[in-house]
């Protein structure tokens, strides 16, 4: 496994990307399977640590200025910790996140100082996706997407199909396990799988170095553009040909 793509933001992407070294399919993912479930668990296990620590500290805080800074430090430090240990980075701060979030916000933060870690959240998940978005910007030059147009709309081809075979899939099997939802609704669902900032943070780990590097930089923009334009731009459209009510989504 190398050790770039084991601090993005996606333990699953560092699996793909280690496993070039390995000359048997069987081998790759036997020790794939493994090292997910070990790093996955070594993870959630992180993140429920840090998440309760904060969650009793913050107990005994009612400053709103320290209690933004520690779930700041709770984020961060989770993402550190889970990688010095090499286990899932993302799982630790998302698990720590949910503990405190659920558990934490409700013994410990008062009103008063939950208005203020969400604004401060609110606006933190703004710059960081505009900065993403700004550097894959500067990433991609210009001059190179339409000689990458086959492979743009191979990637959006792969990205929808795959979409389609999850959505409508997966909802036959879960209907049986919960409220079952009906076929204009899985197509919403599918249609409005917009993707964004993740997939872009993958791009930014890979080393500069790696062959094919250029190829999915063009790929990945022209899909997140199919993606955001062309599918976020028609969702509206699509619900009235369904005849769903958009009052019910903006509720």
């Amino acid at each position: 496994m190398t050790g770039q793509p084991q601090s993005s933001f996606a333990f699953s992407f560092g699996l793909v990307i280690g496993a070039e070294g390995f000359q048997s399919i069987t081998g790759v993912v036997i020790r794939s399977l493994m090292t997910f479930f070990l790093a996955c668990a070594g993870g959630i296990a992180v993140g429920a640590i840090v998440g309760f620590v904060a969650s009793k500290v913050a107990s005994l805080l009612d400053d709103h200025l320290l209690e933004i800074t520690l779930t700041t430090i709770s984020a961060y430090g989770s993402f550190v910790l889970a990688d010095a240990i090499k286990v899932s980075p993302v799982l630790a701060v998302v698990i720590a996140g949910i503990v405190i979030g659920n558990y934490g916000r409700l013994k410990g933060m008062s009103k008063r100082v939950q208005e203020a870690v969400d604004s401060f959240w609110e606006y933190a998940a703004f710059v960081v996706n505009s900065l993403v978005f700004l550097l894959i910007g500067m990433e991609i030059p210009i001059g190179a997407l339409p000689v990458s147009v086959v492979l743009v709309a191979w990637a959006v081809i792969a990205m929808n199909v795959s979409r389609a075979v999850i959505v409508y899939g997966m909802f036959p099997a879960l209907n049986y396990f919960s409220r079952p939802m009906n076929i204009r609704w899985q197509t919403i669902i599918f249609w409005g799988g917009l993707r964004g900032s993740l997939s872009i943070a993958l791009l930014l780990s890979l080393p500069l170095s790696l062959p094919g590097r250029a190829d999915l930089v063009a790929m990945t923009f022209g899909a997140l553009a199919f993606s955001l334009l062309v599918q976020g731009l028609t969702v509206l459209p699509l619900l009235q040909l369904l005849r769903i009510k958009t009052s019910v989504v903006k509720s």
